[in-house]
């Protein structure tokens, strides 16, 4: 329970922060279109309550574990493409066959570096 909680802790962090830098950017000025408002950060709000049904309702705490997991699945497919730095126009002109030919490169590379250390022709 303890560990749950702390975990909870440390997520909250997230409110003040969220807050401050809100407050900060409002207090600097933006340079927004005249009659635009910023979107509330609803996942904030999300992310919070989620975490409040996981730890405090110990019913949801499978079910937690499977989002978090898939959570952590999406978050490293959203940096493996934010890595790419390619844009959807550039992919369209070049089609996607490049895209898998990368893919395919880099699972061929890892299988064989894992493959290198698992043998024991490459140290870690």
């Amino acid at each position: 329970m303890l560990a749950t909680t702390t975990k909870l802790a440390r997520a909250l962090w997230i409110v003040p922060v969220t807050l401050g830098l809100g407050a900060w950017v409002r207090r600097r000025g933006s340079r927004r279109q005249e009659g635009s408002r910023p979107k509330p950060p609803w996942f904030v709000l999300g992310f919070l309550g989620a975490s409040a049904i996981v730890t405090f309702l110990p019913a949801f705490r499978a079910s937690g574990v499977v989002v978090a997991e898939v959570a952590r699945r999406g978050l490293v497919l959203t940096l493996f493409l934010v890595g790419l730095g390619i844009r959807r126009g550039a992919l369209k002109e070049v089609g996607i066959r490049p895209l898998f030919q990368g893919v395919l490169l880099w699972l061929f590379v890892g299988a064989g570096s894992l493959a290198a250390i698992a043998t024991g022709l490459a140290t870690p």
